[in-house]
């Protein structure tokens, strides 16, 4: 997911490692060392509600 898909897929479906979640939010940070930005996604488990986990925003995608 690009950052740009943010806000249209905030609280949605989308997908990740062949399962399915909700995107409820992102986090940035700054990478120490290089001191760029690091997005992390913020998902919830479609079946499960309360599984949370964190992952880098690239590896969503949407639905």
């Amino acid at each position: 997911m690009k950052r740009e898909d943010i806000t249209k897929n905030l609280n949605r479906k989308v997908k990740y490692d062949n399962a399915v979640y909700i995107l409820r939010g992102v986090m940035i940070s700054q990478d120490e060392s290089t001191r760029a930005l690091v997005y992390t996604a913020h998902l919830q488990d479609y079946k499960a509600p309360q599984s949370y986990l964190n992952c880098d925003l690239w590896r969503v995608d949407t639905i």
